[in-house]
């Protein structure tokens, strides 16, 4: 058995960890697909296949942190009640104390970098591209009708801007739930969510409208704050996450024959992952000591703490190194450095006081102090 030397704090341990994993992956995604033509050169078709196969894990690791964003939301608001103007405002400054200091560093690193690959001149880094960014607008450069793209080719932070808006989405269905629907069954609730999503995809096909993108995957993210309800208050769903399983893999399988869109792909991955994630705490015996939960945080954890900064910061200088096209051995060496760096780097972020985030956010929105399930 490997020998714990983690910190045992209140945490799950596996969460840091299985973020580390995915960090890892979109880091190695970004490696392999711009440095193809040498692994090509250089691999057997097998292994060549079998790396491009972990590198097609890419959107699966970002869908994946959005439901473990939604679980850790729920770990934090333990016995907390968000009728509770307190409350809510030390929600909004967490949130906003955890996401904006490494994602104004990501911005300004990209600019630094594109200076130095004399790419600054270009659209992606003009006023009104880091205007949008700012304000949280950037979607996918794939998304023919996007209003902004990820700050000069920062392509990680598209995801960045759903997080941001998830946080407040939140906040906005807590306050619909305390005062008009906290009396329907969960089911029928993620039922009308589900149907709304599928109207919001259809809608935004024709008249694209970024936060209504944001909201469309929304329900990732809530499912995995539900999945934390049941570890933390042992409040069972399982009709729900049977028929989100089931709707998800008919899609998957064969619904996006007929109806074809990108949007609700990532959504029904989405759901199949709260879906799995829900049964495996179900039997959380699973997620017990053993030789694989210690080895994962053993080579994991560390990643996982800094994986937000991993991942908003590694795209650009990826790109500066392959510009001046460095010796690929010294590419990793650096990027091992680079990783080291940045986790200690969230570490010193998250002690941070930033004063002027401390704001009454209790008047945006005005609960009733009626709220139950």
């Amino acid at each position: 058995m490997i020998k714990n030397k983690i910190p045992q704090d209140k945490r799950l341990l596996l969460l840091d960890s299985l973020r580390g994993i995915a960090a890892i992956i979109v880091l190695y995604h970004h490696f392999f697909k711009i440095n193809n033509i040498f692994f090509k050169a250089k691999c057997s078709s097998t292994i060549y296949s079998f790396l491009n196969f972990i590198s097609g894990l890419n959107q699966e690791a970002v869908i994946f942190f959005f439901v473990l964003s939604g679980f850790c939301i729920g770990l934090s608001l333990k016995n907390k009640n968000l009728n509770d103007s307190e409350i809510i405002n030390e929600y909004a400054y967490r949130r906003l104390k955890r996401l904006l200091p490494i994602y104004m560093m990501a911005l300004v690193l990209t600019l630094f970098c594109g200076i130095l690959m004399n790419n600054y001149y270009l659209e992606e880094y003009s006023l009104k591209n880091i205007a949008g960014n700012l304000m949280f607008l950037q979607t996918s450069d794939s998304i023919k009708s996007s209003w902004f793209t990820p700050y000069g080719f920062n392509g990680p932070l598209w995801s960045l801007a759903f997080e941001f808006f998830f946080y407040w989405f939140f906040l906005i269905t807590f306050f619909l739930n305390s005062q008009y629907v906290f009396k329907l069954n969960m089911s029928v609730k993620i039922l009308i969510l589900l149907l709304l999503t599928i109207l919001g995809v259809v809608v935004n096909s024709k008249f694209f409208f970024p936060h209504l993108l944001f909201f469309n995957s929304f329900i990732i993210w809530l499912l995995g704050y539900i999945n934390s309800q049941y570890y933390l208050y042992n409040k069972k769903y399982n009709f729900i996450f049977l028929f989100i399983l089931f709707f998800s893999s008919f899609y998957l399988l064969l619904g996006y024959r007929y109806v074809n869109s990108n949007t609700l792909i990532v959504v029904c991955k989405g759901l199949m992952m709260n879906s799995i994630f829900y049964y495996t705490l179900l039997y959380r015996r699973f997620l017990s000591r053993s030789f694989i939960i210690d080895s994962l945080n053993f080579l994991f954890y560390k990643i996982g703490k800094g994986s937000y900064a991993i991942y908003s910061l590694h795209y650009p200088l990826l790109l500066v190194l392959s510009y001046y096209d460095l010796n690929l051995y010294f590419q990793l060496f650096i990027i091992i450095i680079f990783t080291v760096l940045v986790i200690r780097l969230e570490e010193l972020s998250l002690k941070w006081n930033f004063k002027f985030l401390r704001i009454n956010y209790f008047h945006l929105v005005n609960f009733k102090k009626n709220y139950s399930e």
